[in-house]
C-alpha cells in the first residue's frame, strides 16, 4: 500500500478552489455603455459644451424694459435664449439655455451676451438664437417688443417696415472639441404670407 502525501493533496485542491471562487467573484470588466446594451437598455449618450456668444449691434440700441416702456432692460441680456433642435425628430427640443447670459466683452459696435449650453455629442442638430423664451419656437410667436417695436437708444433702433429682429439658425454637429457658435441680432424681410 502507497503512503498518500494528505497535506500535498489538500493543498493542491485548497489552490483549485480559492481560484475558482476568486474567477466567478472578479466582476467582468466592460466598455463603457456595453452592460446597458446587454440588458436591452440604450446607450447614455455623450455630451458636449457648446458656448458663444449672441451679438447685437450698438445701432439697433437696448431692449426696453417691457411693452411700450421708455425705460431700457435693467439687464440687456435677459430676453435671449439659445436652442438645440433635432432635425431628425419634428425639430424637438433638446437642449436650451436656462439661465440668465453674461455680459460679453464691449468692442465698441455689439453688445454681446456669453452663453453655455450642454449638446448631444456626434448628432446632428440644429443652434437657434432667439428672444423671449423658448415657448415661442413650437408655435413661432412673434413679440413685437422683441421683433418690431423701436428699442431704446441707437441710430437704427426700429426696422423698416416688412422687417423685423432675427437670428440665423445653423446646423451642426459637435465632436470632441468643444465648439463656439456666435449668433448676431439682424434685420430680415418677412414673409408677407
Amino acid at each position: 500500500m502507497k503512503n498518500i502525501n494528505l497535506k500535498g493533496t489538500i493543498s493542491i485542491m485548497a489552490s483549485v478552489v480559492i481560484g475558482f471562487v476568486a474567477s466567478i467573484a472578479t466582476p467582468a470588466q466592460y466598455a463603457p455603455g456595453v452592460i446597458e446594451k446587454l440588458k436591452g437598455g440604450s446607450t447614455p449618450t455623450q455630451t458636449q459644451t457648446l458656448t458663444g456668444v449672441i451679438r447685437i449691434p450698438k445701432e439697433f440700441g437696448v431692449v426696453p424694459a417691457g411693452p411700450g416702456n421708455s425705460q431700457a432692460a435693467a439687464l440687456p441680456c435677459f430676453p435671449f435664449f439659445v436652442a438645440v433642435l433635432d432635425p431628425a425628430n419634428k425639430n424637438k427640443v433638446i437642449a436650451y439655455t436656462d439661465s440668465l447670459f453674461e455680459p460679453g466683452r464691449d468692442d465698441g459696435i455689439f453688445y454681446t451676451c456669453k452663453y453655455s449650453l450642454t449638446v448631444p455629442r456626434d448628432k446632428s442638430i440644429y443652434a437657434v438664437a432667439g428672444m423671449g423664451g423658448i415657448s415661442q419656437l413650437p408655435y413661432d410667436k412673434r413679440w413685437a417688443t422683441y421683433t418690431t417695436d423701436a428699442w431704446i437708444g441707437g441710430t437704427n433702433n426700429k426696422p423698416r417696415r416688412g422687417y423685423e429682429r432675427s437670428f440665423a439658425g445653423k446646423f451642426i454637429t459637435l465632436g470632441v472639441k468643444p465648439m463656439y457658435l456666435r449668433f448676431d441680432l439682424t434685420y430680415v424681410q418677412v414673409n408677407p404670407d
